[in-house]
Parts: C-alpha cells; structure tokens; sequence
C-alpha cells in the first residue's frame, strides 16, 4: 500500500520519513520528491508498505507532528504504472 505524505518541514530527509513509518511495519520504499535543479525538498513524498493492513494503521500519522510540521497522510493515487 502506498501513502502521500504532504506539509512535511523542508529539512526533512528519506530517512526521517523512514523512521516515522517503519514502526507500523516493514517498508517496500520510500521517496521524497526533490527539485531536480536545487536539490531541495519538495515537501511531499511516499512511503510504500508491504502489507496494506500496515498502510492502513500508518494513515493515524495523519495531522501528526514531524520535524516541526503537521504532516498530510492519505493514500496514493496510483499510476497506471504502478510505481511512483
């Protein structure tokens, strides 16, 4: 199961992002969106779970702090390409 997670502080990093949702259970992948000139955060990116039961229960990070920020939790519209 894939989840958005938008309003995150610009400092935040892949590995913070990690760190606050491994905790509901084992990860497939994990992005944050960055700009391809600046390199600097984008504030939005995905955290992919391996079991959907697991998505589900991170979806309570939902209006959570994180590194400063009220974090957005929903889950991803995928592509038809099934990545993101």
């Amino acid at each position: 199961m894939n989840l958005y997670i938008s309003a995150l502080n610009g400092s935040i990093t892949e590995e913070d992002l990690r760190s606050a949702f491994e905790k509901f259970g084992k990860l497939k992948r994990v992005f944050l969106a960055k700009d391809k000139v600046t390199n600097e955060s984008l504030c939005y990116g995905f955290v992919e779970f391996e079991n959907k039961s697991d998505g589900i229960k991170a979806l309570s990070m939902n209006a959570q702090n994180l590194n400063g920020s009220d974090i957005r939790v929903s889950i991803a519209k995928t592509k038809s390409s099934g990545s993101f």
